[in-house]
């Protein structure tokens, strides 16, 4: 375990990740409409009212699909003899560690939590009005998305080496404003639909 989430795009082959990555993306985009959590953003991940069961799928295939293009354009800067296999499965891994984040809002704690916070934003004394088990949750979600944050950059970083053998630091900083630019145009497409 330790091996697939430090290395895993020099541990294992590349079918054997797709593999992985496809059936994760399905399992956590079939089980997001029952805690209605959308991953509306490469990055993001948001709890609503009223998630249907497609959107969540929706939303990881246009995730998938917007940064796998970006990701691939900047490897075809880089280095033109990268593998779109490569890319994919950079896309699908990287963002194996914001699904579990589903698991947060279980009966809408997160959601009712979250809504709470943000009517009554000017009070901070109000998130004493919760119940304990809402803060519990609040604050583990919070340490878990700060993880999977780093988890994210970890694994794209060193997929993206790997992929495509870059050895400028520049080329390796270009990671930043990809993965940003990947943000936006994947959060334009999901709302689009």
């Amino acid at each position: 375990m330790i091996k697939f989430i430090t290395k895993p795009f020099e541990k294992f082959q590349e079918k054997q990740l797709l593999i992985f990555g496809i059936l994760i993306l399905l399992l956590f985009s079939l089980i997001a409409p029952f805690t209605n959590t959308r991953f509306d953003g490469v990055l993001d991940m948001h709890n609503a009212h009223n998630v249907l069961l497609h959107q969540p799928l929706f939303d990881n295939i246009i995730n998938t699909i917007i940064l796998t293009l970006c990701l691939y354009g900047l490897a075809y800067f880089v280095n033109p003899k990268t593998r779109w296999i490569d890319i994919i499965n950079i896309a699908l891994i990287c963002r194996l560690p914001f699904y579990p984040e589903v698991i947060f809002n279980i009966n809408d704690i997160s959601l009712i939590t979250g809504e709470h916070l943000l009517k009554n934003i000017t009070n901070p004394i109000a998130i004493f009005d919760l119940p304990i088990l809402n803060l519990i949750v609040f604050f583990a979600l919070s340490l878990y998305g700060i993880f999977a944050l780093i988890l994210f950059g970890f694994l794209i970083y060193n997929g993206f080496i790997t992929a495509t053998n870059v050895k400028k630091t520049s080329h390796k900083l270009l990671l930043i404003p990809v993965v940003i630019i990947a943000e936006i145009i994947s959060q334009f497409f999901v709302y689009l639909y």
